[in-house]
């Protein structure tokens, strides 16, 4: 069951502490996470050891978003799981995203200079999981 306060939780975890980052843009190790309506930079060592539990939560997404089932759909609708109960709102949908993205569970369906393609400029996304 997706739980849009446990995935902010994971994502606050991963996220580089004010005495972490640097004045000068993220650290060194960084992992760059372009969002739907910010660039994430990740601590790697902290998600990695939330790795296992992100890689879990694409399996309650509708098969629309399953890259080899519906290989994608639209950013609005990823706030209804598979069984079509709402689980969170935007900021926990671009959460899961950022932090799916970052361990290659997740991607765009076309780059950002082409979301003005889909309806209401809404990107499109994938995310993995094996049934």
């Amino acid at each position: 069951m997706l739980d849009a306060q446990r995935i902010c939780e994971v994502l606050v975890d991963c996220l580089y502490d004010n005495d972490e980052a640097g004045l000068n843009g993220p650290p060194e190790d960084a992992i760059l996470v372009q969002g739907i309506m910010a660039t994430f930079g990740l601590h790697p060592a902290r998600l990695e050891t939330h790795r296992a539990e992100i890689s879990e939560w694409p399996k309650e997404l509708d098969d629309h978003f399953i890259k080899n089932k519906g290989a994608g759909w639209t950013f609005l609708n990823l706030c209804r799981d598979k069984d079509d109960n709402q689980w969170g709102e935007h900021r926990d949908m671009e959460a899961l995203f950022v932090l799916c993205s970052a361990v290659k569970k997740a991607g765009f369906c076309m780059a950002k200079e082409h979301w003005d393609l889909f309806p209401g400029g809404m990107p499109y996304v994938w995310f993995e999981y094996e049934r």
